[in-house]
């Protein structure tokens, strides 16, 4: 098997230059996603260029920067141009592209992964678009390939540094489900009317092409069903009848009269296909057992249902109009969103809350030789409106706060701020009001203090939110920040109170008491940390109740010589979980060690690579599946007949189980020839790279960390 792959840079006239990359590779994998940059060769362009403007076709990148509601990108496959002078333009096409999604992921205490993205609580066939996955924990950006790792094909995300129940966890990613033909339009241009004054757009339409289903066509039943569904979700009869033997289900009944349909290929009574569609866990009668097999485990016990679930064709829009004024002691600006969106295309039903969208203004001293600052914003946000954009990193201060895209907002934000050398303190006033769930007045003072002789550097962060209203409540949240530092002796601490105490009997307020001391030893080429985490997570009906607590030990070192580097990190949690009386206490540990070593000017490479982790494991399961008469090898108890009709097949099992997952490599990398000069040396490479991986049940003995049987 042979491929090309061609990488082409120049000049091919004056001012006229090229940048291409071209393969022959039809390889549809989807890139790495456990270092922070994706591989470049994933990508096939051709870009055209001069000093103002460029072309480009193929595999892009996109991205609107500036831009305070259409925060957004993207990758694509399609075309683009572009001039930046005085004024700049942009515009460009894909024929595919992805799909904006936002989940929040539940931590399961123990359990680093995997967790599976998902954009929407039945839709399970999609592909994750590379790279446009960000990942906030307590609201701050997490960096794929140190923080976590990403499978795109399947969705899944596993951390790599220690998460738990009690961390905010919230996603944001574009995907790819190929229901429709698809056409992407983008456009953006900035146009600059007078000094300081400037007028700019952004743009993003995309339209499903709905008369061009890719997974099944349509029959008439199906878009009288999508006509009057509205944006409502559609659901078909996922069963479809075929010749005596020529389908994969028969259909039995139970021992309660209910029907059901069993699996069984070649079967005389098998005249039976059907599409199962995901519903949720307890939603469904069936389990998917095998890929594209399905059990019946009984009504309302499983996730899959008999039916076909029929995504609509739809149309999204959001244009952004800014016009902004920068002088030299006043900015201001004013924001207007537009957003289309109209779920079903087939359907006029449901069609009065497609348009929407969002109106700001805002105002703000802009003297650069004065540390006082002082900034006042106001926004509408209409109800049922749409963004394409996320809002960046999200406030983990007000994320205790119920919020919804999809309801009518107002908000007015007061910030005052002093930027002095020493001392940096910002209040943040808030009034917001948000149709049928509360009306919030909020005060947030936060401030930043330097080191400072036998001061330590201090972070405040303090904020307290009243909502009134259906759901009433009063917020506190305080954090604070402190270290000092010695020459390379560093000591830090941090503490954090946050509580929501509802107004409303029936719902239990929350409470999490955390601190944290931590000891640092820096030096030029090493940096050792040691910290301590204590978390109590406490819960409120008449009085406060502690329900569980968390300890964690972390140690972490790092050594980066000439030629040689080292990387440590190991964290300890115990979990003390006051609700259960069958776990009550639980402990398990992260590990992971890699260090590289050049020897004799590169003659010898030595690496290794250990890695503990805590994942849910999905056992193999031998199970018997029917094939037919005298199709197969046994009979249906699994002993071995002339005409049997089953055959032993390995299957994934429907339940995890935490487990611990252990996986260790070292290589040594030999070229003598970079060290000794003789010719007979430069034809000598070698290459030995030993792997151990293993799979055990949480909880297990020390030994088992060094790979040794127990």
């Amino acid at each position: 098997m042979q491929s090309l792959y061609v990488n082409l840079s120049g000049e091919i006239s004056k001012d006229v230059r090229i940048n291409a990359q071209l393969s022959d590779s039809q390889s549809k994998l989807s890139p790495e996603g456990d270092s922070k940059e994706l591989s470049s060769l994933d990508q096939v362009f051709v870009r055209v260029y001069g000093k103002k403007w460029e072309l480009g076709m193929g595999d892009l990148d996109l991205q609107y920067d500036n831009s305070r509601y259409l925060n957004y990108q993207t990758k694509l496959e399609g075309i683009s141009a572009s001039y930046t002078a005085e004024h700049e333009v942009f515009a460009a096409f894909s024929a595919a592209s992805g799909k904006r999604a936002f989940m929040q992921i539940s931590i399961i205490d123990g359990k680093q992964g995997p967790y599976y993205l998902t954009a929407n609580s039945s839709q399970r066939s999609f592909i994750v678009i590379a790279g446009t996955e960000q990942i906030y924990l307590d609201g701050k950006l997490m960096e794929r390939g140190s923080d976590y790792y990403i499978d795109y094909s399947d969705g899944s995300v596993m951390f790599r540094r220690t998460v738990s129940s009690l961390n905010s966890v919230n996603a944001w990613f574009e995907y790819s489900d190929e229901n429709y033909k698809q056409s992407n339009y983008y456009s953006s241009s900035k146009l600059n009317l007078l000094p300081g004054l400037s007028i700019s757009h952004h743009m993003i339409h995309q339209v499903d092409a709905k008369n061009h289903p890719l997974l099944f066509s349509f029959s008439p039943a199906d878009l009288d069903s999508l006509a009057a569904a509205g944006d409502d979700m559609v659901l078909a009869d996922g069963v479809m009848e075929s010749e005596p033997g020529s389908g994969n289900y028969k259909l039995l009944f139970d021992d309660m009269g209910m029907a059901y349909y069993e699996y069984a290929p070649g079967d005389s009574s098998a005249i039976y296909n059907i599409v199962f569609s995901f519903m949720g866990a307890g939603n469904g009668d069936y389990e998917e057992y095998s890929v594209g097999r399905f059990r019946y485990v009984g009504m309302g016990l499983g996730s899959w249902q008999a039916v076909k679930t029929i995504i609509a064709p739809a149309t999204r829009s959001n244009m952004e109009l800014s016009l902004d004024y920068s002088g030299t002691y006043l900015k201001s600006g004013i924001d207007a969103l537009y957003s289309f969106n109209d779920a079903n295309t087939l359907s006029s039903h449901d069609d009065k809350d497609n348009s929407a969208g969002i109106v700001s203004i805002w105002m703000a001293l802009a003297d650069r030789d004065q540390p006082f600052k002082a900034k006042i914003d106001a926004s509408h946000r209409f109800a049922n409106t749409y963004r394409f954009g996320s809002d960046g990193a999200p406030e983990h201060d007000f994320a205790a706060l119920a919020d919804s895209d999809s309801l009518r907002m107002s908000n007015v934000d007061l910030t005052l701020s002093y930027a002095g050398s020493l001392f940096k303190p910002e209040l943040l006033l808030r009034y917001r009001d948000i149709s049928t769930r509360y009306i919030q007045r909020a005060i947030r003072f936060s401030s930043d203090s330097a080191a400072r002789s036998l001061l330590p550097y201090l972070r405040l962060r303090n904020t307290i939110s009243d909502q009134e209203g259906k759901q009433s409540s009063l917020l506190m949240y305080h954090n604070a920040e402190l270290g000092w530092q010695y020459g390379m002796f560093g000591l830090n601490f941090s503490g954090l109170y946050s509580s929501l105490e509802e107004d409303n009997s029936t719902l239990p307020g929350t409470r999490l008491i955390r601190w944290q001391p931590g000891i640092d030893i820096k030096s030029k080429s090493q940096l050792t940390t040691v910290s301590y985490t204590e978390d109590r997570n406490s819960i409120k009906t008449t009085a406060w109740k502690e329900i569980n607590s968390q300890q964690t030990y972390m140690l972490k070192h790092s050594s980066n010589f000439d030629k040689h580097r080292l990387d440590m990190d190991f964290s300890h949690r115990i979990i003390h979980n006051r609700t259960s009386d069958s776990n009550p206490k639980s402990n398990y540990d992260l590990f992971s060690y890699h260090s590289s070593h050049n020897l004799l000017k590169g003659a010898f490479n030595l690496f290794g690579n250990y890695q503990l982790n805590q994942t849910e494991f999905y056992p193999k399961i031998r199970e018997l599946v029917w094939v037919g008469q005298s199709q197969g090898i046994y009979d249906s108890t699994g002993v071995v007949v002339n005409d049997g009709e089953y055959i032993y097949e390995y299957i994934t099992s429907p339940t995890g189980s935490l487990s611990s997952e252990i996986s260790a490599t070292a290589g040594l990398y030999i070229k003598p020839g970079l060290y000794l000069s003789a010719p007979v040396w430069q034809r000598i490479h070698s290459d030995i790279t030993l792997n151990a991986n293993e799979q055990r049940a949480q909880g297990a003995k020390w030994q088992s960390y060094l790979l040794l049987p127990q």
